[in-house]
């Protein structure tokens, strides 16, 4: 499995690649501290799943997400402290497949993840 973490804190990267190394061992992970730069990366390798933070440096995860839908049907999970209502029927309805707000119980996330990565009927 091939995912990629589009995230600007270091610390929470490492602990989203623990959990996915822990449960799902040899999966790739590829890591994005900029919106842009993990468009280009979504853009340019066949990833099975995108970890996407909504508040990032350069653009806001928004954009990322529409500009990855314009192109890739990729499962698209957002982790952020952005939880109100508003944002997460925007990131919803803008095509993502979870919201998970930060702080994030481990077992929560992968239990998000796994209903993402289910084969659909």
């Amino acid at each position: 499995m091939k995912v990629i973490i589009i995230e600007d804190n270091a610390e929470i990267s490492e602990a989203v690649a623990l959990c996915l190394q822990t449960y799902w061992p040899g999966t790739e992970i590829a890591f994005a501290i900029l919106g842009k730069k993990g468009i280009e990366a979504v853009r340019g390798t066949l990833f099975d799943l995108v970890i996407l933070d909504i508040n990032l440096p350069d653009i806001d995860g928004f954009a990322v997400l529409q500009e990855v839908r314009c192109f890739s049907s990729v499962p698209v999970v957002i982790l952020t402290v952005r939880g109100t209502e508003k944002d997460i029927n925007r990131g919803l309805e803008m095509g993502a497949n979870a919201y998970v707000i930060k702080p994030f119980k481990p077992r929560d996330l992968l239990t998000r993840l796994q209903e993402v990565l289910q084969p659909q009927d």
